[in-house]
């Protein structure tokens, strides 16, 4: 497995934890522990970019809608991304 799989397999699993916990929300906000996660910079990161909102000392909920655009935006990208690196890898082989 890739690096980058690896992150994305990680960032994935707490996703799931808190969903599976039904922190979804201020009021059901629960703490990394609570759901069978350890803290780490991935999830700190995630926290950052709102996917993860703290309500109260180490306290936590999946914004879910975030999360929805957090993973369309990396699918546009990688709708983009994908066949430019393929044609830059043809053109790469009319020159060898």
């Amino acid at each position: 497995m890739s690096a980058a799989a690896a992150i994305a397999a990680r960032k994935r699993r707490y996703v799931a934890a808190f969903y599976q916990h039904g922190a979804l929300s201020p009021g059901t906000a629960r703490t990394l522990a609570d759901v069978g996660q350890r803290p780490s910079r991935w999830f700190q990161q995630m926290a950052q970019q709102a996917i993860f909102v703290e309500v109260s000392e180490g306290k936590y909920y999946l914004d879910q809608q975030v999360w929805a655009e957090t993973i369309e935006r990396q699918r546009r990208l990688a709708l983009v991304v994908v066949p430019v690196m393929v044609i830059a890898a043809l053109i790469a082989g009319l020159f060898l």
